[in-house]
């Protein structure tokens, strides 16, 4: 009677474990990059490689709030409406775009 009582007892420990675990994280894969196109905007900088830079820095928070974080982006293309162009007045040079963006989509757990 004993040993059959451990035995049930082992058993349902264990069953309780395996139900309690839950897998570490998912595998999520970058299916596509252009799913998604942020708003267009402008970047403005001293040198075309700035204003660029500038650029991306503007549109990649709307990408991420999209996505639910910045670790969920596929990052695509920077897509130019107007590149690299000098506004009158101004000493910097300006590109105007958005960001083609895809979230990442999760699929098996990875235990």
């Amino acid at each position: 009677m004993k040993r059959t009582g451990l035995l049930a007892s082992i058993g349902f420990t264990l069953l309780v474990g395996l139900a309690a675990t839950k897998p570490a994280a998912a595998l999520c894969t970058c299916e596509s990059y252009n799913d998604f196109t942020t708003d267009v905007s402008w970047g403005m900088g001293s040198t075309c490689s700035a204003a660029d830079s500038d650029l991306r820095a503007h549109v990649t928070p709307e990408a991420v709030a999209n996505c639910g974080g910045a670790s969920k982006v596929c990052t695509g293309a920077l897509v130019f409406t107007s590149h690299c162009w000098d506004p009158p007045g101004s000493v910097q040079f300006q590109s105007d775009g958005y960001l083609e963006y895809s979230c990442k989509v999760c699929g098996i757990p990875i235990p």
